[in-house]
């Protein structure tokens, strides 16, 4: 029953990507035609401006998941013992603390995080069951990961001194 919530978490993050890129892609849709005729395109130069944004939007989610060793998790994990595993694919993780109070510990390393100003964990404190769920926007920048994960470093610190 334990994997149940790892493929209900995945699904629910595919979707909330999905429904972000088409909500975005449709609004984009919406005012092409005014673009056009305010720019003066005509409907082939339209239609590349149309398929550079959807490359764009493309792009962004692949390097995404490029990104992901960049997250630096996995040197947390190397740094602190109370880190059990790091998970996930792409831009969606799971760090897993480790021992009989980890769901305390990862409670507390979300609200310390909060608190330095980081929203680290996408379920709310008090039902983690010992796991941090990240999912950073699509749209997130390498200089946002490296803070985040600095963030989280110094959490993670403050608890397990």
């Amino acid at each position: 029953m334990a994997p149940a919530l790892p493929i209900r978490l995945l699904a629910w993050g595919a979707l909330g990507t999905a429904l972000h890129i088409g909500l975005a892609r449709f609004g984009y849709g919406v005012v092409l035609p005014s673009l056009r005729g305010e720019l003066g395109l005509g409907y082939t130069a339209a239609g590349v401006l149309n398929a550079v944004h959807l490359g764009g939007y493309l792009l962004g989610t692949l390097t995404g998941a490029a990104l992901m060793p960049r997250l630096g998790l996995r040197g947390l994990g190397q740094r602190f013992d109370c880190i059990g595993d790091v998970r996930g694919r792409g831009l969606l993780l799971g760090l897993e603390f480790a021992g009989a109070e980890a769901g305390k510990v990862s409670d507390a390393v979300t609200s310390i995080a909060m608190d330095l100003g980081l929203s680290a964990n996408i379920v709310s404190t008090g039902g983690t069951g010992g796991i941090m769920r990240i999912a950073p926007p699509l749209t997130v920048t390498e200089e946002e990961i490296d803070l985040g994960v600095s963030i989280l470093g110094e959490a993670i610190a403050r608890v397990v001194q």
